[in-house]
């Protein structure tokens, strides 16, 4: 592995999964307002935070679903539909279910320019509404 594939990976489990970095970064952000103001009120929408991080996995689902995604693009030159669409049944696929795994493959089909092959899969068979970007 390279280090430009070692920080992509990074990236990939730490902020590619933009649900999960919401609770992140609220986490942090409760856990810093607490200790800079004094205030205990500032804990209180902890495991608000904390249940996002813990549904969406901490964002391994998504560096799972990158990393197959990847490899798949590398061995064969392109993202073919039925490898997409057998990725998207393995997930729950229901409107806000889903997205992580969703998020994995549009991240490596945007990383080797096969972001139309994702879309068409997507739009052929997921229910998720939740936007990748």
């Amino acid at each position: 592995m390279t280090l430009t594939d070692f920080v992509n990976e990074l990236y990939v489990g730490l902020a590619g999964n933009r649900v999960d970095l919401v609770g992140k970064i609220g986490f942090a952000g409760c856990i810093c307002g607490a200790a800079i103001t004094g205030f205990p009120e500032w804990i209180l929408p902890l495991p608000l935070f904390a249940g996002i991080m813990a549904y969406s996995y901490f964002g391994m689902s998504t560096l799972k679903y990158y990393k197959r995604t990847a490899t798949h693009i590398k061995k064969f030159g392109e993202l073919d539909r039925r490898f997409a669409e057998t990725l998207i049944k393995e997930t729950e696929n229901q409107k806000f279910t889903g997205y992580c795994q969703l998020q994995g493959m549009y991240l490596a089909a945007t990383r080797y320019g096969q972001l139309d092959a994702f879309y068409k899969a997507k739009s052929a068979i997921s229910n998720n509404v939740i936007p990748n970007f």
